[in-house]
């Protein structure tokens, strides 16, 4: 009995943290994708027919005046 534990003694004791660490393989992942939302640049919704200085008021439904536009009193 004292020469198996003196023998298990001496194995344990031969093993090197090196070895028991190359034993336990890591699995290496690869890095996670990112993936980004399309980029749309912010664009003014203005007519085909406006000259690109000219001030627009929007009044919907496709209805557009320009600013410089009175009430009409």
């Amino acid at each position: 009995m004292h020469r198996l534990a003196l023998f298990v003694a001496v194995v344990i004791a031969g093993m090197s943290p090196a070895e028991a660490a190359a034993r336990h393989k890591h699995k290496v992942r690869p890095p996670a994708v990112v993936q980004h939302a399309p980029v749309v640049p912010a664009v003014a919704r203005r007519p085909a027919w406006a000259a690109p200085q000219q001030c627009l008021t929007d009044d919907g439904y496709g209805r557009f005046l320009p600013c410089d536009v009175g009430d009409g009193r």
